[in-house]
């Protein structure tokens, strides 16, 4: 066996200088790192004030301080939230919009330096979901609704019909943050039946769902309409209006139907039953 003293050595120093590449490396890297640290923490790239714009209901104090609260605390235990390349948008606008769901649109954005500044718009109020159709012993907890179907915040007592109501589907307890229908183009079809069955003499007063696709639109002096959600409501609203036209089933003044219900679920097969007299 020949040992080759030459070779061995060569070794031990290609070690040698692997191990000292490695060791510079490593330091560099740590170097860096301590840098980096240290420049995230300069005063001069810190957040140091929040500002909301945009806000009409919202109570911009308590928008401010959920913010705050985000910002507080460092990535890794190292780096600053509030540092003005690294503060977390995408948790800040998170947070805010399940904290509010009254928010719509958010935006942010770091100006002079120090100041988070974020623009929101609200929800506009649309409809009403309430949890139960009023009695004389009943009074119900109703919420706002925005154009999408979305429930986004209490609604207070309201006298008269300031808003149209929806009834069922959503849970009782917590409907906040849902939204009616699954379907945005869903609850945009049957607002639209809503509003062309007003132009057909009749007064819409409230939507009572059993389920996603099962409906009954309730009108001023009695009466009801049943109806599949599923359906193309524009086909819908024409057979109803044909169905009115035919069957002379609305006085032309008073506008109450002259039926207890119609029923609109089964296709071109339309039924009524008239009111007792």
């Amino acid at each position: 066996m020949v040992y080759d003293i030459r070779s061995a050595e060569q070794k031990r120093q290609t070690r040698k200088v692997l191990i000292i590449r490695l060791s510079i490396f490593f330091c560099v890297c740590l170097v860096l790192l301590g840098l980096s640290v240290w420049l995230s923490q300069l005063r001069s790239v810190q957040i140091d004030t929040v500002t909301i714009s945009g806000a009409t209901v919202l109570p911009v104090q308590d928008l401010e301080k959920e913010a705050q609260r985000v910002l507080v605390g460092k990535y890794w235990f190292m780096f600053p939230k509030t540092n003005v390349f690294l503060y977390p948008q995408k948790e800040v606008e998170h947070v805010l919009s399940e904290k509010f769901p009254r928010i719509q649109t958010f935006s942010s954005a770091v100006v002079d330096n120090h100041i988070l500044s974020i623009t929101v718009t609200e929800r506009e109020p649309f409809a009403l979901w309430c949890d139960t159709i009023p009695t004389t012993t009943v009074i119900p907890q109703c919420y706002f609704l925005d154009k999408n179907g979305f429930v986004f915040d209490h609604a207070p007592q309201f006298s008269g019909d300031a808003y149209f109501k929806y009834y069922g589907i959503l849970p009782y307890e917590a409907p906040i943050g849902s939204y009616y229908l699954s379907s945005t183009t869903r609850f945009h079809e049957l607002s639209k039946f809503v509003e062309t069955a007003k132009t057909l003499n009749i007064t819409p007063l409230y939507i009572s769902a059993k389920d996603q696709n099962s409906f009954e639109l309730y009108v001023f002096g009695g009466g009801k309409i049943l109806f599949d959600g599923t359906e193309n409501m524009v086909k819908v609203s024409d057979r109803l209006s044909a169905l009115l036209k035919t069957q002379n089933l609305v006085p032309r003044e008073e506008g109450a139907l002259l039926v207890d219900y119609i029923d609109l679920r089964f296709g071109n097969k339309m039924f009524f039953k008239p009111k007792a007299q």
